[in-house]
């Protein structure tokens, strides 16, 4: 953080749907933020520089570089014990129905806010500059900044709802649901057998197009790109440890013949499935040497 004194721009009263919009630098440790509400309008903060530590209801978060907070009208929130931490922010308060009214829009970001699973995540660097862009804006308020501000205003929203939803599907996959974690223990359980996704989605109860969404979003995979790195996974252990040769592997890997074993092995590894086996037992050999 710069060290030069505490600054803070507001701008309030610009436009109907904005209660306000502000950015500012603390460089100080401060018992300004006590807890708090915002009658009828969302407030959503980013974090530029540092970290803060807040609330809001009965929930604390540590907020750092690039995070995003938001809290959902009238909800209680503020700094923990009442502290604002030393950092650089954005904050904006404002009513969305209310901008999609002044602009004829969809109700979309209303329903994707009012939505939000998480009120902390990450955000980007494209968010920042947004906001920089508007504070711009704010400043210069020269002849269209008010419709200039609008778009900006849109583009951040936007991009808030698409870092909601990176950051969530992060969770999902760090943290698969049980269905999904059942399928897939289940999937590598009958790896070495033909396997069919009609009977994956059997396991994890729901429908096999649903299956596989949820399947995609969870893992980052789809079911079949998942079993085809779990077999060469193992047969990657299967090559090292045993002596089986690579037809024996190929079948007990699950894979419908020695050639498209070697085929996909290559593929994930650069190496064929022989190359593989000679190098690591090559390397082995020199490891003992030295």
């Amino acid at each position: 953080m710069d060290r030069i004194l505490n600054k803070r721009e507001v701008f309030k009263h610009i436009m109907d749907e904005i209660d306000a919009f502000g950015w500012g630098i603390f460089n100080d440790t401060s018992s300004n933020l006590l807890g708090h509400t915002h009658p009828n309008s969302y407030e959503i903060c980013f974090i530029a520089k540092g970290s803060v530590d807040w609330w809001a209801g009965e929930e604390s978060y540590r907020l750092n570089r690039h995070d995003i907070y938001v809290t959902k009208p009238d909800e209680f929130h503020g700094g923990v014990n009442g502290v604002m931490q030393p950092c650089e922010l954005y904050w904006l308060i404002l009513q969305i129905p209310l901008l999609e009214a002044k602009l004829s829009l969809s109700p979309a970001l209303s329903q994707g806010f009012a939505q939000l699973q998480y009120r902390h995540f990450a955000g980007n660097g494209e968010i920042a500059g947004v906001l920089r862009q508007m504070r711009e804006e704010h400043r210069l308020m020269s002849e269209n900044s008010v419709l200039a501000i609008r778009a900006w205003l849109v583009n951040l929203l936007i991009l808030v709802l698409r870092a909601h939803h990176d950051y969530q599907i992060s969770a999902q996959r760090r943290n698969p649901s049980v269905a999904i974690r059942k399928a897939v223990a289940w999937m590598e359980s009958n790896s070495h057998h033909p396997i069919h996704i009609e009977k994956v989605a059997q396991v994890a109860n729901m429908s096999v197009s649903y299956f596989y969404k949820r399947f995609l979003i969870e893992t980052g995979l789809s079911p079949a790109q998942y079993l085809t790195r779990y077999r060469v996974e193992q047969a990657k252990r299967s090559l090292i440890i045993t002596h089986a040769s690579i037809t024996d592997i190929a079948y007990q890997s699950g894979f419908s013949s020695s050639q498209y074993f070697a085929t996909v092995f290559k593929k994930f590894t650069g190496k064929t499935p022989h190359q593989y086996r000679i190098n690591y037992r090559l390397k082995t050999s020199l490891d003992h040497l030295v």
